[in-house]
């Protein structure tokens, strides 16, 4: 996408918010996000973000429970899903040391 000027990004210290904001990232997913942030012009997508963050802020300031507390990152084992051998795969998610005990008897074959 060009920016009118070519050096919008560098006046206006983007790459010092996308820092910051990568910063306050609690997941891996986040700060993934927060790296690929880039300056938008379409009003749609401005909109849905704003209105996301502003629920989000709500419910911190109202002290709301949200289900963030603890978040698995389960990219790698996703991946091994795509691998023909889905027997190496279940085995490789039986391993995981986050996953519960159920998890060995469900897939135990």
């Amino acid at each position: 996408m060009k920016y009118f000027p070519d050096s919008a990004l560098v006046q206006l210290e983007f790459d010092k918010i996308r820092n910051l904001l990568e910063e306050h990232c609690k997941t891996e997913l986040g700060k993934q996000m927060a790296g690929e942030l880039r300056l938008h012009t379409h009003i749609d997508y401005v909109k849905t973000a704003l209105q996301q963050a502003h629920e989000y802020k709500q419910l911190i300031l109202l002290q709301e429970h949200f289900p963030n507390d603890y978040v698995l990152n389960l990219r790698n084992e996703l991946r091994l899903l795509n691998i023909r051998a889905l027997c190496s795969a279940a085995i490789s998610l039986c391993n995981c040391v986050s996953w519960p005990k159920a998890c060995t008897a469900s897939y135990a074959f």
